[in-house]
């Protein structure tokens, strides 16, 4: 199956899980696809066994066989999520508490990366082989950040004020691109395609990829502004947005 292909029935899956969420569960949609994700997953396992003629669980693994989910999410679909919780935040309430959202941002990260990472360096060897701590501190730079789309689209749904909003839109939005640098560091460490453990070429390479990272942000956002101002064209003005999501990305990866 062709790319497009894949695309297409994710699509749908989503849609359709979608539907089902707002008809029955009605809880956030994020939280709803993946509790119905879940339970489609757990139904297939169950039921395999009594079909004899298809072998769902290959099936299933084989469509998942065909998509590379760490380039497709890391390079791709992260570029997306990210744009689009940034463009519900209230910048102003969002620069007037620029200081605790970024202490907690940068704290809040860091600490349950160490403390996850920590704990599951003890638990494993207590339920099977041992792991080595900096691959715990890859699995911490994972599951850390919060999903800022849905933390977005929840406090709106909640109606809380504006600026408790912000504070709690911005962490979980920042947390996100200090997940990534952390993972991306610890990954490199991990594999020894990056640079070794030394305290002062981690700090160096963070300071690139964070700060590094917004300034380019800034500036390339900057430049996308000039141009829509510009003009005066619906769907240009949508080409130039996707445009200054996918392309800033790119040139920070």
């Amino acid at each position: 199956m062709v790319s497009l292909g894949n695309f297409a029935v994710l699509i749908t899956l989503c849609a359709l899980f979608g539907v089902i969420n707002s008809v029955t569960l009605r809880l956030p949609n994020t939280i709803g696809v993946l509790i119905i994700s879940l339970a489609s997953s757990l139904v297939i396992i169950l039921v395999d066994p009594f079909i004899v003629d298809y072998n769902l669980q290959e099936i299933s693994q084989g469509f998942l066989g065909t998509v590379d989910f760490s380039r497709s999410l890391l390079n791709g679909a992260l570029s997306f999520l990210l744009f689009a919780g940034a463009l519900q935040v209230n910048l102003r309430e969002l620069w007037a508490r620029k200081l605790t959202v970024l202490t907690l941002a940068l704290v809040s990260t860091a600490l349950t990366v160490a403390l996850f990472a920590g704990a599951m360096w003890v638990v494993f060897p207590l339920v099977g082989p041992a792991v080595p701590l900096v691959w715990c501190v890859v699995l911490g730079g994972i599951l850390a950040p919060t999903d800022p789309v849905s933390v977005i689209g929840m406090l709106r749904r909640i109606g809380l004020p504006a600026p408790i909003q912000a504070v709690f839109a911005g962490e979980s939005l920042f947390n996100d691109g200090i997940g990534v640098v952390i993972f991306g560091v610890a990954l490199g460490i991990a594999t020894g395609h990056g640079m070794a453990a030394d305290s002062t070429e981690i700090a160096t390479r963070f300071l690139i990829e964070a700060p590094g990272g917004a300034l380019l942000g800034v500036g390339l956002g900057w430049v996308a502004l000039l141009l829509l101002r510009a003009v005066d064209d619906s769907h240009l003005e949508l080409i130039i947005s996707l445009a200054l999501a996918t392309g800033t990305f790119s040139l920070a990866t």
